[in-house]
C-alpha cells in the first residue's frame, strides 16, 4: 500500500564503490515500475556544496571546517529538498548522507560525538545501504575514471581505514551490500530492499 509520507534511504561507500552507479539504476528500476523516486546526492550542486566541492580540492583543509560545511549543506540538502519529496510520497535515494561525515571526518581525527552534534538537526534515513568492496576494486575503478576527484581520500591505507570505519556503524537500519557482485544483481537486491521498507505499515 505504500508510505503517504514516502521514504528516506541513503546509499554509502567508499569512493569507487559503485553507489553513484547504483542509485541511478535503483532510480530506473523504481520508476520503471511505477514508484515516485527522487535521486540526490551530497555534497549538494546549491552554493554551500559548491563551495564545499572546492574547499575539498584543498588537502590541507581542515577537516573540522569540512565536518561543518558538510552539515551546513546537509541541513539545507534536508529542508530544501528532501523533506518536500517525502511529504509528496516520493522515495528520496541520497548517494552519502550523516554517516559519510562520520566516517570520513572521523578518519582525520574529528570526534564522532562532535560530528553527531552538528548534524543532530538533519534527520538520519529510514534505511541506510553500505557497499561493500574491496579496495583494490575500488582503486582500479577509481584509475580508470577521468573526474574532478578528492585525491586525500582515495589511497589504499585510507580506503582500508574508512572500509572499517563503515563497518562500525552497521545496523538495523544501515545494512550492508555485497558491492562485488554484478550490477542488475546489486540493483535488484537493494530496490527490493526498498520497496519492502517503503510498503511496511505505519
Amino acid at each position: 500500500m505504500g508510505n503517504p509520507d514516502g521514504i528516506f534511504v541513503s546509499v554509502e561507500g567508499i569512493d569507487g564503490s559503485g553507489k553513484t552507479t547504483q542509485v541511478k539504476k535503483i532510480y530506473q528500476y523504481l520508476s520503471e515500475r511505477g514508484y515516485k523516486i527522487k535521486i540526490t546526492q551530497e555534497p549538494t550542486r546549491e552554493k554551500l556544496g559548491l563551495l564545499l566541492r572546492e574547499y575539498l580540492r584543498n588537502e590541507k583543509s581542515d577537516p573540522h571546517v569540512d565536518a561543518l560545511l558538510f552539515a551546513a549543506d546537509r541541513l539545507e540538502h534536508y529542508h530544501n529538498e528532501i523533506k518536500p519529496a517525502l511529504q509528496e510520497g516520493y522515495i528520496v535515494v541520497t548517494d552519502r548522507y550523516a554517516i559519510s561525515s562520520y566516517v570520513y571526518q572521523s578518519s582525520q581525527g574529528v570526534p564522532v560525538e562532535w560530528i553527531q552534534e552538528v548534524n543532530k538537526m538533519s534527520p538520519m534515513p529510514d534505511l541506510g545501504f553500505y557497499l561493500s568492496i574491496d579496495v583494490e576494486t575500488a582503486l582500479e575503478r577509481l584509475s580508470r575514471e577521468n573526474r574532478n576527484v578528492i585525491e586525500k581520500f582515495e589511497n589504499r591505507q585510507h580506503l582500508e581505514y574508512i572500509k572499517m570505519k563503515y563497518e562500525s556503524f552497521l545496523g538495523p537500519k544501515f545494512v550492508e551490500v555485497d558491492g562485488n557482485r554484478e550490477l542488475d544483481v546489486i540493483t535488484e537486491d537493494l530496490s527490493n530492499l526498498i520497496i519492502a521498507e517503503y510498503n511496511k505499515s505505519d
